[in-house]
């Protein structure tokens, strides 16, 4: 129990020894003395030790200074009247507890004492840097990092914002900024600390946000247009090409990384497919894609990064890559109908094979056009006394444009048949100029068969109604009371009315004069007159209508 209650009382005593070791502190390069806290009293040893084991200085009254060999040898001294050791030209290792052990011989009493020496490096100027981002109202987004070369240990960092009747402070690396174009511009002031120096650093907003309003393009892609097979060109657009450090490209994957050498470029492909393929401008920066695949197409983007002696800023652009292929000559399909009034309805179907994004123009215009499904329909109306024409359909896509033509002439030859026809090709009718169409034909037949009915029908009403009213003619008044006995199917009768200066005063007992006449059919032969026709100034009492 007496063993371990020694070892306690030793472990307290040695960390009561390092707590209570003074602090001192230096700076790289320039002198520090450590000193001896104690009254002087009669000394008759003294020696120092570095990381209070490895022992540098020893003085005795009868030897004098002896200093050992170790790296600080060059740089140290004793000075004997204040106990103290000179550390001159002081260099980070030197930083250590060193332990001061004095004994005297007239009193026989021994005394030790720590000093813990701290070296720091005078700070430099702090490096401010910042990667803006804009959000969807223009305000710039960019978080500033204060920062110094040196090694950070006990580095300490604040921010103090002055401008327009504002102060404020902020403590810590790092200052969150939003700013917009309008807003007044502050100063932004960084001070790294340590315990034997201290920097500061002051930048404006605009600095950082101002410079990157060209790259606002980051919500706005530019857009390249590239043919297949052939190059494209992503143009990097950097306002200040002695600035960059790099440019990371990458589209769905990384694509390459830029870095320049001198007065040329040094690039590293980081994806197979672009192999060989790739060449950036030492002017301008700009990436170039040769031998353009359809698999090219899709957004790119590029992260160029730029450097001062102060500040360090990344532009983000971006990039919509459009690859089409160079149209061939378009196809034009010719179909016809002939309609009823003599009319010819004709549609040209122009169309390519293989395109994207095409779209047509027909010279000159028809009636009506209609686009769908790739291709174009002209609809044209001609009857056989317009002149021929020619018509041209032009295929165009962002990358190239390509036409075709065509002569109509006599159009609806071939009711209902298609065909292609190429360049030169004329659309003509075997046959002189006809003259009137079938359809035209059939209704003159119609008609006319119409109008032989019409003719042969009032022909037979005709007849049928003389024949009835040649029966009911005759009506017998008189005595006797009989009516003439004419057969009804070959007589007419009639009354004619002699004027009085043609015929002579008849005799007395005729009261009307009559003339009787008979109407023989061809096909029958008879006598002219029967035994009851009346005779020319026969006297009668007889009224006919």
């Amino acid at each position: 129990m007496s063993f371990s209650r020694w070892k306690l009382c030793v472990l307290l005593l040695m960390i009561s020894q390092v707590y209570s070791a003074r602090q001192v502190i230096s700076a790289v390069g320039d002198s520090v003395s450590l000193e001896n806290s104690e009254p002087y009293k009669e000394l008759s040893e003294v020696s120092w030790f570095y990381n209070k084991t490895q022992k540098i200085l020893r003085w005795t009254r009868e030897e004098g200074t002896t200093i050992f060999e170790t790296n600080m040898k060059p740089r140290i001294s004793f000075d004997v009247n204040n106990i103290a050791i000179c550390i001159k030209h002081v260099q980070k290792e030197d930083s250590s507890t060193y332990k001061l052990q004095t004994f005297s011989s007239k009193s026989s009493q021994e005394h030790s004492e720590h000093i813990r020496l701290d070296v720091y490096e005078p700070l430099t100027k702090p490096k401010i840097t910042g990667s803006p981002r804009f959000d969807d109202n223009g305000t710039c987004l960019v978080n500033l990092t204060c920062s110094v070369e040196q090694i950070r240990e006990n580095a300490s960092y604040s921010w103090m914002s002055k401008g327009q009747g504002t102060n404020v402070f902020t403590s810590g690396p790092i200052l969150i900024l939003n700013w917009k174009p309008g807003d007044h511009d502050l100063n932004y002031t960084c001070t790294a600390r340590n315990p034997v120096s201290n920097s500061s650093r002051t930048v404006l907003a605009k600095e950082f946000c101002a410079g990157s309003t060209a790259s606002r393009e980051n919500n706005a892609p530019v857009v390249v247009t590239g043919i297949l097979g052939e190059s494209a060109i992503l143009p990097a657009d950097i306002p200040d090409k002695n600035k960059i450090d790099n440019i990371n490209w990458a589209s769905r994957t990384p694509v390459a990384v830029v870095t320049p050498e001198g007065t040329a470029v040094n690039i590293i492909t980081t994806h197979q497919n672009y192999k060989g393929r790739l060449n950036v401008s030492s002017k301008t920066y700009d990436l170039q894609i040769n031998h353009l695949k359809m698999e090219d197409a899709g957004f790119y983007r590029a992260d160029i990064n730029l450097k001062t002696s102060s500040t360090s800023t990344t532009i983000t652009k971006n990039y919509t890559l459009q690859i089409y292929r160079r149209l061939e000559q378009p196809k034009i399909t010719l179909n016809t109908i002939a309609s009823e009034n003599n009319t010819c309805n004709i549609t040209l179907t122009c169309s390519v094979e293989i395109g994207d994004a095409v779209k047509y123009e027909w010279t000159p215009l028809g009636e009506q056009t209609d686009e769908s499904n790739g291709k174009s329909r002209l609809f044209i109306f001609q009857t056989s006394e317009d002149v021929p024409k020619n018509y041209t359909c032009m295929a165009k896509n962002p990358v190239s444009k390509n036409s075709q033509s065509i002569l109509v002439q006599y159009p609806c030859t071939g009711i209902g048949e298609e065909r292609a026809l190429k360049e030169g090709d004329d659309f003509k009718s075997p046959y002189p100029r006809p003259g009137i169409s079938k359809s035209s034909n059939l209704w003159f037949i119609l008609i006319s068969i119409l109008i032989i009915l019409i003719s042969t029908a009032t022909c037979f009403y005709l007849r049928y109604k003389g024949k009835k009213d040649a029966d009911s003619s005759f009506i017998t008044q008189g005595n006797t009371g009989k009516e003439p006995s004419a057969p009804a199917d070959n007589r007419v009768y009639d009354e004619i009315v002699i004027p009085k200066g043609i015929v002579s005063t008849p005799q007395k007992e005729e009261s009307l004069n009559t003339i009787y006449y008979t109407v023989q059919k061809p096909q029958k032969v008879e006598n002219s007159y029967s035994s009851n026709t009346k005779l020319l100034g026969t006297s009668t009492s007889d009224f006919v209508i």
